[in-house]
């Protein structure tokens, strides 16, 4: 690193007579840069920054600016390998003693009034394009340079915007800038700090003066992109929606058009035709494409001064009946499997249509919905689209409350006459419209092999990542290529031309507790540990102390792997989500991997599953299923595992196996077996739902438990000790020594004591429940351990234990090959007062379903809250009378 003297010095006496210049430009614009005062003090990062930050000013006299841009150019060629980039530009960017935010000075000096202000993000250096790009340009007939529009994308922060990005960096360098948009909290982002410039949106209020979030916030977004202009005078003129909120509203591309901004995707016309569901099965039906019976939009005459809707509910139940039970109410605009709820009577019906209603317009800004006759075993099968051109099939039925969990695809996943139909289905529909740009075109197939039109997706899919992999190949890309007017890829086309020789499979990683009917978890993720593997794609958009938000979607990554075959691919996914951990929020991770455990994910590539796959496994245990087919765990085998009487045992932990005992037990009642004094109701009462099953690797947890709270008590204690200042006095008895440390823990709803002892180095004698077993332990990391249990390594467990300590709460937070253990010490105090239930995250009041005075029972529903684009029924935790309650719907 050059002195910092030098540094400043360097360019002053480079500039000559210009150096005054430069100097009256940093005064008449201090409160816009960091460092000291004294600028003989600034090294070179901080120089480069400032003149970066003041790029960015507009009104700066055109002579000042090429001072300026000529200082940059010095300070690069001088002190290039001293400066940020990538990876470290984005630490630098996040240094808190240099980051550089924006002041209010320079919002009201680059716009007045009601526009966003735009600042430069990383600067763009005026170069000529290398020969090659600047003639595959003008063969084109397209201008070298034009800008580039990212946003707004929201529906999956695991993209960010960071693909498009990639794209156009990796195929002309610089010579398109680029423009993303970005909201609080955002400042950042990868897809921010990797443009050139960036829109800040604020959220707003719609024409009836609800507010909205930001990136819904229409107005502001198009008025920033009409008047956006760089300091060569060079407008947006192209536009990438990804694949999230306004990707879909007709309306808003329509004002794009308006404004001469080309969207990367559909025209306003074709998403007007396609878009809603409805339309697009009028669509069909006129191509001839079989349809679904559905039903004209429910009638909705306005709304009561609760929110609640006024439904025709004559016209309602004449639909449901003229379909026939069971019906699916649909939001006929928006997508995602929000607000599509099965209705199997009319009393059903009358709930769950208000509750769709009520999602779809809260979520789509839209109170249309339609009955639609409901295919209890159809498999959900789409295909990939790019203009009018079909690019592979997906099977996306591994579904839970109507979302996607799971997506694959693969060189035979559907019968060859199937797929046949469905391309040429897909063709006709996209011929029809006049598409172009990436969308999918999704249909249910019945166990008959009857197909069934469902309608179209007018944008790029979270699961085109599938597809990409088993061709390999980048949608993206070559969807920004076509946009751009170039021909198709030659590579792209020879690759989809031809059968895909690999499997993948796409799993979603979101943060919700699924013990809780899949509730949104939001919270700051505390720690990440991703997999690695040549076969496992990763696409993530958050990092260690990032925050999962309420107010958007609650996806965290995809996980995508493949393999040669089918049965391979699923086991890379299931290494990969063994290995990934994530701690600070619960997740769906260990539910992915039961799911993949099933026989119906392991075999035939998945073809027989069904859109009702998940939910008959949530009703339907694995362990009965297991135990009637293949009549299961029996009385002598649990004696060979357990080696002492089964019959009695009240406490699993510390067992060889703890839930194939409890499925033994189940098995048992189930068959009319008597257990001596083992209470069966008791414990089919208790364990009878396959969420309150105790979980495997309970044994690993409290073990890795034990050990990390005696490392943390010996790291405090000493660290205290050696300090003079400390005035914390410490009970004898507390302090771990030849006696060891003992403390009271909760797993799983059952209490614990533990006792850890250290017998030498990094060896441990534990005892839990009064079994002692010998513990050698290698700490990777303050949260990682390698444990060998009794001399051996448990080969199941060989990726490690992971544990997060919140010490103000008390809770250890264990994840052991993707299971997720919380584990409390008995002293531990969560802070809630006792008898108050609070939602776990702020939304809106939808419904209040007790009133004063209503006993109720622990898991009975109390307030329903609309949080994270879903309804969340908040139930009681225990048994009791309600006393008093502090909201009413609306709140």
């Amino acid at each position: 690193m050059a002195e910092p003297i030098s540094a400043w010095n360097h360019l002053r006496t480079r500039l000559k007579s210009e150096a005054g210049q430069l100097d009256q430009l940093v005064t008449d614009n201090s409160d816009l840069v960091v460092g000291d005062v004294n600028r003989n003090t600034w090294d070179a990062r901080t120089i480069f920054w400032n003149l970066s930050a003041l790029s960015q000013v507009q009104g700066i006299d055109p002579e000042l600016r090429r001072v300026l841009i000529r200082s940059l150019h010095i300070v690069t060629d001088k002190y290039k390998g001293e400066l940020p980039q990538g990876a470290e530009l984005r630490r630098f960017l996040e240094d808190p003693q240099r980051r550089f935010r924006f002041h209010h000075a320079l919002a009201e000096r680059i716009h007045s009034g009601f526009l966003p202000y735009v600042r430069r993000t990383q600067p763009v250096l005026p170069t000529n394009p290398p020969p090659a790009t600047l003639a595959a340009f003008r063969e084109a007939g397209i201008e070298p340079i034009r800008a580039f529009f990212n946003g707004p994308n929201r529906k999956d922060p695991a993209n960010r915007f960071t693909r498009a990005v990639k794209a156009l960096r990796e195929e002309w360098g610089y010579h398109m800038p680029i423009v993303s948009m970005y909201t609080d909290g955002e400042e950042e982002a990868d897809y921010v700090v990797n443009a050139d410039y960036a829109i800040y949106v604020p959220a707003g209020v719609d024409d009836q003066g609800r507010p909205v979030l930001a990136f819904n916030n229409e107005a502001a977004i198009i008025r920033a992109l009409k008047d956006f202009q760089d300091e060569t005078g060079i407008k947006i003129t192209e536009a990438f929606p990804g694949w999230g909120f306004r990707s879909e509203a007709a309306s808003f591309v329509q004002k794009l058009e308006q404004e001469s901004i080309a969207l990367i995707g559909p025209s306003s016309q074709a998403i007007e035709m396609g878009g809603g569901k409805l339309s697009a099965k009028g669509i069909a039906r006129d191509l001839e494409i079989p349809v679904a019976e559905a039903s004209p939009l429910i009638r909705i005459s306005g709304y009561e001064a609760n929110g609640s809707p006024i439904i025709d509910w004559d016209q309602a139940f004449a639909e449901a009946r003229r379909i026939g039970y069971p019906v699916m109410i649909k939001p006929n605009n928006g997508g995602g499997g929000k607000g599509q709820l099965v209705a199997d009577s009319e009393d059903d019906l009358r709930n769950k249509l208000v509750s769709a209603i009520n999602i779809s317009r809260n979520t789509f800004k839209s109170d249309e919905v339609f009955f639609e006759r409901y295919i209890r075993e159809g498999r959900h099968i789409e295909v990939q689209m790019l203009g009018e051109q079909d690019i592979g099939l997906r099977v996306c039925s591994a579904q839970r409350n109507k979302q996607k969990v799971f997506e694959w695809g693969g060189p035979t996943i559907v019968s060859p006459e199937i797929e046949a139909a469905l391309r040429e289905y897909a063709r006709a529909y996209a011929r029809a419209v006049g598409y172009k740009g990436p969308g999918t075109i999704e249909f249910l197939v019945d166990d008959q092999g009857n197909i069934f039109f469902m309608e179209m997706n007018t944008r790029l899919q979270v699961e085109h990542l599938v597809t990409e992999e088993m061709y390999g190949i980048d949608l993206v890309k070559e969807a920004i290529r076509r946009q751009l007017g170039f021909k198709p890829d030659p590579a792209f086309e020879e690759a989809v031309s031809k059968s895909p020789k690999k499997f993948a499979i796409n799993f979603r990683v979101l943060a919700e507790d699924v013990e809780e009917g899949f509730r949104p978890s939001p919270g700051l993720i505390r720690k990440i540990k991703l997999p690695k593997g040549p076969h496992v794609r990763i696409d993530e958009g958050v990092h260690e102390g990032d925050r999962v938000s309420e107010a958007y979607d609650n996806m965290i990554m995809k996980l995508t792997a493949t393999g040669d075959t089918w049965e391979e691919a699923v086991a890379n996914m299931k290494s990969a989500l063994r290995e990934l951990i994530i701690l600070g929020v619960k997740t769906n991770i260990e539910f992915g991997l039961e799911l993949l455990d099933t026989d119906e994910m392991r075999k035939n590539g998945g073809m027989g599953l069904s859109v009702n796959f998940v939910e008959r496994y949530l009703y339907t245990r694995k362990a009965y299923q297991k135990m009637e087919h293949q009549s299961g765990v029996n009385e002598g085998s649990l004696r060979k595992d357990y080696g002492h009487d089964w019959r009695n045992i009240s406490n699993p932990f510390m067992l060889k196996n703890p839930q194939a005992l409890i499925e033994g037990l189940v098995w048992a009642h189930l068959h009319g077996q008597e257990i001596g004094n083992t209470q069966i109701p008791d414990l089919v009462a208790r364990y009878g739902t396959r969420w309150s099953i105790p979980k495997p690797y309970a044994d690993e947890a409290l073990l890795a438990t034990a050990l990390h709270a005696y490392y943390e008590r010996r790291a405090e204690i000493i660290q205290n000790l050696l300090d003079p200042r400390s005035d914390i006095s410490f009970n004898p008895d507390t302090i771990p020594n030849e006696e060891g440390l003992s403390f009271q823990a909760e797993i799983n709803g059952q209490m614990a004591s533990i006792h850890v002892r250290e017998v030498s180095n990094s060896r441990f004698a534990v005892t839990i429940n009064e079994h002692t077993v010998m513990v050698e332990a290698q700490r990777r990391d303050l949260h990682t351990y390698s444990l060998f249990i009794d001399g051996q390594r448990d080969l199941a467990t060989a990726n490690n234990f992971a544990v997060y300590v919140d010490a103000r709460a008390g809770t250890f937070e264990v994840q052991v090959e993707g299971v997720r253990h919380e584990i409390k010490l008995a002293t531990s105090n969560d802070g809630q007062k006792a008898g108050v239930i609070a939602s776990p995250m702020p939304g809106k009041i939808v419904n209040v379903l007790v009133a004063c005075g209503t006993p109720v029972t622990a898991g009975q529903g109390l307030v329903i809250v609309d949080a994270m684009k879903m309804e969340n029924t908040i139930t009681a935790p225990v048994s009791g009378v309600v006393k008093a309650i502090r909201v009413m719907a609306g709140d």
